[in-house]
């Protein structure tokens, strides 16, 4: 929800298609990416793209302008497994026929195509979606390719939050500015984020959610915790410290000894997401 607090207007979050979404991102573009240029929308790629030799088309193909690399823009409504592999197609075939797709390409300039002929890097890829999973993020850390990953959330009254995720660079994963500080110092104000966190870190096969209500085991989840929480500059928790952090915030509902979960019995604890 937004509120417009000079109006005393809130603002419910909404679902928007996929066309709807680039169609903003297109219209915007040089206010959400003012170091890049668009090349072209639904660019297609026409060859052995995808498998069984399927052609693909990339939604925004675009110009970094600082660092003269190709990118590749891919964007989708919801979470989808798919569009990592579905941009490293589109990478690996704009790598494979680099100097064909940049002579061919009509909306570049002759010193550009020069400079990228000469660099030849391999294209950076962004992704925009309304949220990721952990698989996803996980495949990243292995990829040649610089990405950044975008989430996404649609209001009422033509209203969209974009949020820079992280992204990678020279084969290192970092985490947005606002992400570090918000978790740096830890208290009850900030455990619904850190939770959060901990859960991309997880199959969801180790956790339910139903109705905004997380059901999980709490020595898995204090076991993700201390995974991700390396990446930020917070000190360590021992697993009671963390557990009674969650006890003492508003988000925590109950711990039970014994819950029927997935295809076994193990004791959990109910805290709410937001």
């Amino acid at each position: 929800m937004i509120l417009d607090l000079t109006n005393n207007i809130k603002f419910d979050e909404i679902n928007i298609s996929e066309s709807l979404l680039q169609r903003h991102v297109v219209k915007n573009f040089e206010i959400l990416f003012p170091d890049y240029r668009i090349i072209e929308s639904e660019y297609r790629l026409v060859g052995d793209v995808r498998k069984f030799g399927l052609s693909g088309r990339i939604d925004i193909f675009a110009l970094n302008l600082k660092e003269n690399r190709l990118v590749v823009f891919e964007l989708k409504k919801d979470n989808n497994k798919n569009i990592l592999f579905q941009t490293i197609d589109y990478s690996d075939f704009i790598s494979e026929n680099y100097n064909l797709i940049i002579l061919s390409t009509n909306n570049l300039s002759l010193s550009e195509k020069d400079i990228l002929l000469k660099n030849k890097q391999k294209p950076e890829i962004i992704l925009i979606a309304k949220n990721f999973n952990h698989p996803t993020i996980r495949r990243i850390q292995n990829i040649e390719n610089v990405i950044s990953l975008y989430e996404y959330k649609a209001f009422q009254n033509n209203f969209i939050q974009f949020e820079l995720l992280f992204n990678k660079g020279n084969n290192k994963i970092v985490f947005s500015n606002k992400e570090k500080k918000a978790i740096e110092k830890i208290d009850s104000s900030n455990v619904n984020l850190l939770i959060k966190e901990a859960l991309r870190n997880l199959d969801d096969s180790y956790y339910l959610i139903d109705s905004d209500i997380l059901a999980i085991n709490p020595t898995i989840l204090y076991n993700s915790f201390k995974e991700i929480s390396s990446h930020f500059n917070i000190s360590h928790l021992t697993k009671g410290q963390f557990l009674k952090l969650i006890r003492e915030s508003d988000f925590y509902i109950e711990d039970r000894k014994t819950m029927r979960f997935k295809d076994y019995n193990t004791s959990v604890i109910l805290i709410k997401i937001q």
